[in-house]
């Protein structure tokens, strides 16, 4: 069983992402086992499922920050003589990085 604390912040996560909230709590409270036609479902520790929220978190940040700089480097469509001639620059510095 999860707390109502965390059980408020995977339906505000679900909410959010607009995943259905069971799949969502089922991922990261269980994990499943493989073995030819046959899977098996194992519940998470308490700590396994830190684990698996903590790589979910760091996934969707990664894919969020490339997302952004994606979209920044389209906006001002610069090309590095540009930048050079003109001396405007934006940076960004992933305080979290990997």
């Amino acid at each position: 069983a999860i707390s109502k604390q965390s059980g408020d912040a995977i339906s505000a996560v679900a909410d959010l992402w607009e995943v259905d909230k069971e799949k969502l709590e089922h991922a990261l409270l269980v994990f499943s086992l493989t073995a030819g036609n046959e899977v098996r479902d194992f519940p998470n520790s308490c700590e396994q499922a830190a684990e698996a929220r903590d790589a979910l978190a760091k996934a969707v940040y990664e894919r969020l920050f490339a997302r952004l700089i994606e979209v920044v480097n389209l906006a001002i469509k610069a090309s590095a003589a540009a930048v050079a001639s003109s001396g405007h620059f934006i940076g960004f510095f992933d305080v979290f990085g990997l």
